[in-house]
């Protein structure tokens, strides 16, 4: 018995083949993961010279020297773990492998030594790394071969555990952005507040690599991957895969929350929205996106702090404006600003317009994006000109009605003037304007 039991106490931790500390928790048969005693498997109800091991199980393998401890649920966990004799040594230990979830300890931010985050494998988010743009893990690879870290970060992982294809597949590496510069030679620096890096693939796509961030500093301060999440959005956006290991790193418990369909800060929600007014837009957005439901904490403070939105500049809420009608939830993400009255600070002539108008221009407006929203999958890119038309269609209906004419460069100034305070290029607005004088 005693032979067996130390057989399996190092046939088991070799099963593991972290390369660093690797500490594991004890889950339940119902998958309750606690933060109780530590013990270790509680096989020291059944051998005692396990003991000798002592709480933390350090055993020795061919592999060399692996670390692991468990936590159980409260209470006596012997319904958890049969008796050694009652099954074969290989089943008990698949058996202990199915119930154990990886966890990453480290040294925090404050300083202290803990648990950091959870690690979750194939079987518990089922990403298939086949799914990963084919040019996303060469960059991933090349950072890794340089002895940087990189993962596949944001939305796209997001969209990955919600069983979506991406759109976008934005990187984030522990690499400074002249480094990433001189890996990538296809590539350019761009931004001035955080410097990024965009890096050119051969069949012309861009993809967006990024330094991880300090949590305490703005602007290019640098930090490392436990600092940079605390930096994101969202808790469903602040995951970290990497698709070579396919393992999904969540410090900020993002993956229960996709599970559970919540849209949560990082920081109190004054503070998040304070720090970076976009994040109001995103909010709305993600939740349209993703189907969740917007809790009314988060929409009341969208609706309390909106005016904040104004501080950010016009170039960003173009681009944030352009992602919406390329969402393919246009209708519903500006039915929600409407709503929450977001809609008179991005597009305060729109929103005068539905406003003035009544319920039936409010109607022709969303069915017009219900349109979009059926268009936008069958176009691979559509142009933004033809966004902006799609978007101020019922507007220009109204407006020829009124001013009973054709006239290009009339047209042009009424609509330069009906998008404030966004910026679109002035090539965007006169293909808008041909496209609606067209139909």
């Amino acid at each position: 018995m005693i032979e067996k039991a130390i057989n399996l106490f190092v046939g088991f931790s070799s099963a593991f083949t972290q390369q660093d500390l690797s500490i594991f928790e004890h889950r339940g048969v119902d998958g309750y993961k606690a933060e109780g005693s530590e013990y270790l498997l509680q096989l020291l109800l059944y051998c005692p010279l396990v003991q000798l091991f002592s709480r933390k199980g350090i055993a020795k393998s061919s592999q060399g020297t692996r670390f692991y401890q468990f936590t159980h649920k409260q209470g006596h966990p012997n319904s958890y773990v049969p008796k050694l004799s009652s099954l074969h040594l290989t089943n008990y230990g698949a058996w202990l492998k199915s119930l154990v979830v990886l966890v990453k300890y480290g040294i925090s931010n404050q300083g202290d030594f803990g648990r950091l985050a959870l690690v979750y494998r194939a079987k518990e988010h089922r990403i298939d790394p086949r799914d990963i743009d084919a040019d996303a893990r060469w960059i991933i690879e090349r950072l890794n071969r340089t002895r940087y870290k990189a993962y596949i970060v944001g939305g796209a992982v997001r969209d990955l555990l919600t069983g979506k294809k991406p759109k976008d597949f934005d990187i984030a590496t522990a690499a400074f952005p002249r480094k990433i510069r001189r890996i990538f030679p296809n590539s350019r620096i761009i931004g001035r507040r955080f410097k990024i890096v965009h890096v050119y693939a051969n069949n012309r796509k861009v993809f967006e690599v990024s330094t991880f961030r300090s949590s305490q500093g703005v602007g290019n301060d640098y930090g490392t991957i436990e600092e940079d999440v605390w930096r994101r959005d969202f808790t469903i956006n602040a995951l970290y895969y990497c698709p070579f290991k396919n393992i999904v790193i969540d410090y900020v418990g993002g993956f229960e929350d996709i599970k559970k369909k919540r849209i949560k800060t990082l920081m109190p929600l004054e503070q998040s929205f304070q720090e970076d007014p976009v994040r109001m837009l995103r909010g709305v957005k993600y939740a349209q996106i993703s189907g969740y439901k917007l809790p009314s904490a988060v929409a009341g403070a969208i609706k309390q702090l909106r005016k904040s939105i104004s501080q950010c500049s016009p170039e960003r809420l173009t681009e944030e404006v352009y992602k919406i009608l390329r969402s393919g939830h246009a209708a519903g993400i500006f039915h929600s600003c409407y709503r929450l009255k977001v809609l008179e600070v991005i597009l305060p002539a729109m929103d005068q317009y539905l406003s003035g108008r009544g319920r039936k221009a409010r109607d022709q407006f969303f069915e017009c994006l219900r349109r979009l929203d059926r268009d936008i999958p069958d176009s691979d890119e559509m142009p933004r000109g033809e966004l902006l038309a799609r978007l101020f269609s019922p507007w220009f209906s109204e407006w020829k009605r009124l001013m009973r004419t054709d006239d290009l460069s009339l047209l042009l100034h009424s609509l330069r003037n009906s998008v404030q305070p966004l910026l679109p290029s002035k090539r965007e607005l006169e293909t808008a304007a041909e496209i609606l004088l067209r139909s």
